[in-house]
């Protein structure tokens, strides 16, 4: 991090290819991928990998496993858009989001296709995998986190000083890291700040280095200034790190003409009834009291903002240990809650009979796939809450899906 405070502006790209860079370490253990730039405007992500791994290749410090950091949408990078044809980051699943008359004009399939194969070719020395994707905000922001909501991703970003907003994968439509938890690798998405800002580059580098530190990839003496990395994600977090959960998303609809009214910034505190946005048809207000989350302040995206809601720390750690102790079972007592007939570990629940708390509590326990029936809703629980399947496993899943993809 000694070249952050000479920084004013973020420099530009020269030039990108698919692999920005990797280190070997000298000790066995886990492949950690990086992504910088899967949105092309979103460039702070790309710069911090280049600087870690350069820093890296130099100290050359005892090192368990191996770090590979890939860019994202190449096309849009080089244009400086979010996407060309269609949004990188929303069409993992399921492949009729790309349908086969488009697939030789979409950029973006063309992507995804190389992104798979290039990660096949990593897995093939069939060590534990962890998938890091980096990203920015058209809004300023302070950092945060979003995980599939497992017991396994849990834990390896216990430690880091940031928000942690759960519930993203749920609402957005097929985005990257959701898809590859989904297959059997713990995937993490970190938002470092606003896309532009010095901060954001800054706080990206932090957390790479938290990260390796976390995997025990690489001892914390050995980190350059170590203890400056969680003073820099501490700083842009002020009153602490917290968790969220969201608990909605305005959609924007076609010729809709959706402006965000101008100032949010994420987490800041909104009342019901305030205004947030306009369109045609006048003012969008809060439906509810909470903090919005992610405002769009660019041409680009479909997710006008989210609302979000603080959890407090008694129930997100009652939460963790409910399902350690697999005391989930303890639901289906609730009236209205009924558990599904085929043995799969999902509930039906009667939305006239269940209050919403009810439904909270089991997004708390990790049930957070949700499908409405129209009367009830059957929630979920994401695979592998607990353990992660063996790369074997995760190769074959990803195996089966490009076959699909191309087929």
């Amino acid at each position: 991090m000694d070249n952050i405070a000479s920084i004013d502006i973020l420099p530009k790209l020269d030039s990108i290819q698919r692999v920005i860079g990797k280190h070997t370490g000298n000790k066995p253990g886990p492949n950690l991928i990086f992504f910088g730039g899967i949105h092309g405007n979103e460039l702070a992500g790309i710069l911090a990998l280049k600087e870690v791994i350069h820093d890296l290749n130099n100290l050359k410090p005892d090192f368990k496993g191996n770090i590979y950091a890939l860019a994202g949408n190449l096309k849009a990078i080089e244009t400086g858009k979010r996407f060309i044809g269609k949004d990188l980051n929303r069409i993992w699943f399921p492949n009729t989001l790309i349908p086969k008359e488009e697939r030789s004009t979409i950029p973006e399939y063309k992507e995804k296709i190389d992104i798979l194969n290039h990660l096949i070719e990593i897995l093939n020395n069939r060590r534990p995998t962890y998938l890091i994707d980096l990203h920015t905000t058209s809004s300023h922001s302070t950092p945060f986190i979003s995980i599939s909501d497992t017991l396994k991703n849990r834990k390896i970003i216990n430690n880091i000083p940031a928000h942690l907003v759960l519930g993203l994968e749920e609402l957005l439509d097929g985005p990257m890291f959701s898809f590859f938890s989904e297959l059997g690798l713990p995937a993490i998405l970190f938002e470092a700040g606003q896309h532009d800002a010095i901060s954001s580059y800054e706080n990206h580098i932090a957390f790479i280095w938290m990260i390796l530190a976390q995997l025990k990839c690489l001892q914390k003496r050995k980190i350059p200034r170590y203890r400056n990395c969680v003073e820099t994600l501490r700083k842009s977090s002020p009153g602490g790190n917290k968790s969220f959960e969201i608990k909605f998303r305005h959609l924007i609809g076609e010729q809709e003409h959706f402006r965000m009214k101008d100032g949010f910034v994420n987490f800041q505190k909104i009342e019901k009834g305030e205004t947030i946005a306009y369109n045609k048809d006048g003012k969008i207000k809060s439906r509810r009291k909470g903090y919005i989350f992610m405002p769009l302040y660019q041409s680009q995206g479909c997710d006008g903002f989210f609302l979000v809601k603080e959890i407090k720390p008694f129930w997100f750690k009652l939460s963790s240990r409910t399902r350690k102790w697999k005391m989930d079972k303890l639901i289906a007592l609730f009236p209205g809650v009924h558990k599904t007939k085929n043995g799969t570990n999902a509930y039906l629940i009667d939305k006239n009979a269940v209050r919403n708390k009810i439904i909270s509590l089991l997004h708390l326990l990790g049930f957070r796939k949700v499908y409405d029936n129209g009367q009830s809703l059957k929630m979920s629980r994401r695979p592998y809450d607990t353990r992660f399947p063996k790369t074997e496993k995760v190769l074959e899943n990803i195996r089966k899906y490009l076959d699909l993809l191309t087929s």
